[in-house]
């Protein structure tokens, strides 16, 4: 089987990933969203501070693929708003 946080190929029988430590029993699935999912807050402050989604983006990207997955889009989605917000309105 497969680890569902970091894709690397892991033992039937394990409980915990070897690779990025995080349970892998299947019963839980409740608590593994929760465990790696970014939050309202942090996603916010992505979107209205790019710099950070992406800074948070590089050092997520190996330890918290989801997280890191998460910033980034926020900071994406934050800075193509930005630019239509400037295009549309000037820098009054």
């Amino acid at each position: 089987m497969y680890c569902r946080f970091c894709g690397v190929e892991i033992s039937d029988n394990a409980k915990i990933c070897p690779h990025c430590g995080v349970p892998v029993d299947a019963g839980s699935g409740g608590t593994k969203e929760k465990y790696d999912s970014l939050g309202c807050l942090l996603g916010g402050i992505c979107f209205i501070a790019p710099l950070v989604g992406f800074i948070l983006f590089a050092i997520w990207v190996k330890t918290k693929p989801k997280k890191a997955s998460a910033a980034i889009i926020w900071a994406v989605i934050g800075l193509v708003v930005g630019g239509l917000l400037r295009l549309l309105f000037g820098d009054a």
